[in-house]
């Protein structure tokens, strides 16, 4: 189960008792449904890690990041926001917030592993219409962000650096449709992203043709 959680005050409402500080506060872990939890929270069902049909949950949390420079303890927003795009790119999840994303297969924890030993897998399936209605957008968001992405990347074409990046960006994107494609196409069109995809990769051939000219 998770989602917004302020109104209900404790973790007890939810799950019966209160959580233990090295449980991730995203993530409530129960045997049982409590009403709240019904009505307010995602809630999911953990299935078997073999299910072809899972989806997967990654939650983390990064405490503390130490900067290399200065030695100080800082805010994780630079980490935060590499593992998003990778969550996007790299994996085609979708967004719970910034620490929490749904996932076709669970490759994002190993990557979240560079940055933290506070990671949590589950592989689990919709428990009710709504939480499966909010995996499903969640996704839409994710391919809107990375057809945002493809679209500004084409307007950067005529720098050397800009054309590097968008061959990088189209590789990562041919390795993660290959591998989720056919389980995230069943819940989402993922056309716009494919016409996106191919539109970056069309434009770039006309440059790096000219370049050869």
């Amino acid at each position: 189960m998770l989602g917004e959680t302020q109104d209900l005050k404790t973790s007890k409402r939810l799950i019966g008792r209160y959580k233990s500080e090295e449980e991730l506060r995203d993530i409530f872990e129960a045997d049982k449904l409590r009403k709240p939890a019904r009505r307010k929270l995602l809630v999911f069902k953990v299935t078997d890690i073999g299910d072809p049909e899972a989806w997967f949950l990654v939650s983390f949390d990064i405490k503390e990041v130490i900067g290399k420079k200065t030695g100080v303890p800082r805010k994780a927003t630079k980490e935060y926001t590499i593992i998003k795009d990778h969550a996007f790119f790299s994996c085609l999840c979708g967004r719970i917030d910034n620490s929490t994303y749904i996932c076709p297969d669970p490759s994002l924890a190993d990557f979240v592993r560079k940055y933290t030993e506070y990671v949590e897998v589950y592989p689990v399936a919709p428990y009710d219409s709504k939480t499966l209605n909010a995996l499903k957008d969640s996704i839409r968001l994710s391919i809107a962000y990375i057809k945002a992405k493809l679209i500004v990347q084409s307007s950067k074409l005529r720098h050397g650096r800009a054309r590097a990046k968008a061959r990088e960006m189209l590789e990562t994107l041919d390795h993660t449709l290959k591998r989720v494609k056919d389980k995230v196409a069943k819940l989402v069109d993922l056309t716009p992203l494919i016409e996106a995809k191919d539109r970056l990769e069309n434009s770039l051939k006309v440059y790096e043709e000219k370049t050869i000219k």
